[in-house]
């Protein structure tokens, strides 16, 4: 069986949509209309112009406008679609975002008498199934909540307050872990309770977001990587 370069293009096609929403993913932060805006233009005005130089032709006007077709459906999608990799990452977004097809087909079928066929049963099948697994998981975020304390731990200096706005947009804004109020909250603890604050605040962080296991993933990349770059920097000093 070959492939072809049809096959190899349509892989190609994949990987771009993968890289696409991982990018996208580090912006979902901003306002998701906005993005949508910038990546309707670009995209519309450079597959516009390859489709004239390959002689493609304006479609014939449908029930709705173009303009107002185009709003209604890939408008609000990409909007939509940019909350969902705010609040559950790429990976989880792509895959519930890829049923659109099966959606469609459903429609398909008795609007416009599309048949009914095995592999069309078979497909939706499997689909269901994975979309299944990934509402039935749970999902930790041990490995994602390390990366925040890890950075700004290693970088910082005069205490917890000076990362404080960094650690705020990355468990609230980005991620929509804790709110306000519950940072607030862990913030006036962790001043409160003897110790280092830091540490404290990012493990009560990691509790609140994720139980145990959080909060020793949190608290260990909040100190390890500082720790680490201290003893090898004592070490090259007393060295030479």
């Amino acid at each position: 069986m070959t492939v072809g370069w049809g096959g190899a293009l349509i892989v190609a096609a994949c990987i771009c949509w993968g890289i696409d929403n991982n990018l996208t993913q580090k912006l979902s932060a901003a306002d998701p209309v906005q993005i949508a805006m910038v990546k309707g233009v670009a995209a519309g005005v450079i597959n516009t112009a390859l489709g004239f130089a390959h002689g493609a032709q304006l479609p014939e006007e449908g029930p709705l406008p173009r303009p107002l077709s185009s709003v209604s459906s890939d408008g609000v999608s990409l909007v939509l679609f940019v909350l969902g990799l705010r609040h559950l990452g790429a990976a989880r977004t792509g895959a519930y975002f890829s049923i659109a097809p099966f959606i469609g087909a459903a429609i398909a079928v008795p609007l416009l008498g599309e048949p009914i066929t095995w592999s069309l049963i078979g497909a939706a099948g499997l689909m269901a199934a994975g979309v299944y697994l990934h509402l039935a998981q749970k999902h930790d975020h041990e490995h994602v909540l390390s990366r925040a304390p890890a950075s700004v731990s290693s970088i910082s200096f005069g205490g917890f307050p000076t990362v404080l706005p960094d650690v705020r947009a990355f468990v609230v804004t980005v991620h929509d872990w804790i709110t306000d109020q519950d940072l607030t909250n862990i913030f006036a603890m962790a001043q409160a309770i003897p110790g280092p604050n830091m540490i404290l605040m990012m493990g009560l962080i990691g509790w609140k977001v994720s139980g145990l296991a959080g909060a020793l993933a949190a608290s260990t990349a909040t100190f390890a990587p500082p720790c680490a770059i201290y003893f090898a920097g004592f070490r090259l000093m007393r060295r030479f």
